[in-house]
């Protein structure tokens, strides 16, 4: 998709009232949403018109989609605000400067910089390479995110307080209430 800019990549938001909910529904509302998985998320955005994929900026100054989804903690955002507050926000977009326009650079060195397009995860020698110039302390986005859940950190879009786990029930009420609420209007 070729576009000039953030909001003609989404189009205009329609004026939409959002009825107000108490702050204990919203505080509610907020956790239920956490547990929302990658297809409501996808069947939400889409219903909504939220943007869901990262966009980058072409050297003419246009936005071009990319297959990429923007992280959880991103998309919840959006879906939050929308719910909450009736906004629709742009796509995260990647400026030129921070998107390759070739292949990486051989050989890596501690100065090569990594653009978007360039990180290459499967490939055995780039990993090997990436952990000798960090001493070890590189990891894959799989490998990070058990690390943090192994040793009791956040994970993606963070723990919910006071929460070590949902039930199927309860968390199915959860998304029935996250699509009502956001629906509402």
């Amino acid at each position: 998709m070729t576009t000039t800019g953030p909001a003609s990549s989404i189009g205009p938001a329609p004026r939409r009232s959002v009825r107000a909910i108490s702050p204990a529904d919203e505080t509610r509302l907020v956790e239920c949403v956490q547990y929302l998985n990658l297809s409501e998320m996808k069947a939400f955005c889409r219903r909504h018109d939220l943007p869901l994929h990262i966009h980058l900026e072409r050297p003419d100054g246009s936005l071009r989609r990319t297959g990429d989804r923007d992280r959880k903690d991103v998309v919840l955002t959006r879906i939050l605000d929308y719910a909450l507050h009736g906004r629709r926000g742009g796509p995260t977009i990647y400026v030129r400067s921070v998107v390759a326009s070739g292949p990486l650079p051989a050989p890596l060195t501690p100065r090569t910089r990594i653009r978007y397009g360039q990180y290459e995860k499967h490939n055995p020698h780039f990993v090997e390479t990436m952990e000798a110039l960090t001493d070890g302390g590189f990891r894959t986005g799989l490998e990070a995110r058990a690390g943090r859940a192994s040793t009791g950190g956040p994970g993606p879009v963070g723990r919910v307080p006071g929460r070590s786990g949902v039930s199927l029930q309860e968390s199915a009420i959860c998304r029935l209430g996250a699509a009502v609420a956001n629906d509402a209007g």
